[in-house]
C-alpha cells in the first residue's frame, strides 16, 4: 500500500510539473504576440507619420533663387504675336474645299461636289445645250423651269454658284428631271446619258442630288413661271449694262439666253 500511495503522489507531481511547464510556455507565447503586434503597431505609425511628412514637403511652394530667376527671365521677354499664314489668291472659281457663303451641312457639300468636273469642258454651255436640244428635243416649259431652277438655286437661295466646272452637268440633270416632272414623253435613261457625254450610273447620281439641291420643288405654276421669267429678264438687261456678279452670271446668262 505505501508503494502504491508513493507511486500516486509521484504522478500528482508529475501532472502539476508539466501542466505549470505548458502555462509558462503559452505565457511565453503569448508575450511574444502581444511584442510582435506592438513592434508591426509602432512601425504602421512611423510610416504613417514619413508619409504625411513627405505630402506636407510636396504640398508646400519651393521658391529657389533658380526658379525666380526663370520666372523674372520668362517675364522680361516678350510675348510674341502669332504669324497669320498666307492665303491663296482668289480664283474665278472657288475650289471643291471652300465652304459655301452659307452654314450649310457636311451631306450639302457632298451633294454639290458631284457637279463639278476636275477642269472645264472644251464645249461651252450654249453649245452644251444646243446638243441637248439637237438629240434630245424638250418643249419650252422645260428650258423654262431649267432657268427658273438654277436662277434660284444660284441667286435667290445662293444654294450653290454656276461655275464653268459644274454647269454642264447642272444642266443636263435639270432637264432630265424637269421633263420626267412636267411632261408625259422623256427620253430613255440611256440615251440621254449617252448625249450628255456620262455613264448611265452617273446620270442616275445627278439625278438624285438634283432633287435633293432643289429640296425636290418640282412641280411649278403657270404664274410662277411667268414671274421668273420676268425676273430674268430683268437681270439679262442688268448684265448687258455692265452689271451683275460675274462669279454666278455668267452660267445663268448662257441657260437663260
Amino acid at each position: 500500500m505505501t508503494n502504491m500511495r508513493g507511486m500516486e503522489a509521484e504522478k500528482v507531481h508529475i501532472i502539476r510539473s508539466n501542466s505549470e511547464r505548458d502555462l509558462a510556455r503559452m505565457r511565453q507565447l503569448a508575450l511574444k504576440d502581444e511584442q510582435t503586434v506592438q513592434g508591426h503597431s509602432q512601425q504602421n505609425k512611423e510610416e504613417q507619420q514619413q508619409q504625411q511628412q513627405q505630402q506636407q514637403r510636396l504640398q508646400r511652394p519651393q521658391s529657389s533663387g533658380a526658379d525666380k530667376d526663370q520666372l523674372q527671365g520668362a517675364q522680361a521677354q516678350p510675348q510674341l504675336q502669332p504669324q497669320l499664314q498666307p492665303q491663296p489668291p482668289a480664283t474665278g472659281d472657288p475650289p471643291l474645299d471652300v465652304p459655301m457663303p452659307h452654314p450649310f451641312s457636311a451631306q450639302h457639300n457632298a451633294v454639290t461636289r458631284r457637279f463639278y468636273s476636275k477642269h472645264p469642258p472644251q464645249i461651252t454651255a450654249r453649245e452644251y445645250l444646243q446638243r441637248l436640244h439637237k438629240y434630245c428635243t424638250h418643249s419650252s416649259g422645260v428650258y423654262i423651269w431649267t432657268a427658273l431652277t438654277l436662277f434660284r438655286l444660284a441667286r435667290t437661295e445662293g444654294t450653290m454658284q454656276v461655275t464653268p466646272r459644274n454647269v454642264h452637268r447642272l444642266l443636263l440633270a435639270a432637264l432630265d428631271v424637269a421633263s420626267k416632272a412636267l411632261e408625259d414623253h422623256s427620253w430613255p435613261h440611256a440615251r440621254i446619258a449617252q448625249v450628255g457625254g456620262v455613264k448611265n450610273g452617273e446620270l442616275t447620281r445627278l439625278e438624285v442630288s438634283f432633287c435633293f439641291l432643289s429640296n425636290f420643288e418640282l412641280q411649278t405654276t403657270t404664274e410662277r413661271m411667268v414671274d421668273g421669267l420676268i425676273e430674268i429678264q430683268r437681270a439679262l438687261e442688268y448684265w448687258k449694262t455692265g452689271g451683275g456678279n460675274e462669279r454666278w452670271g455668267n452660267g445663268v446668262r448662257d441657260i437663260a439666253t
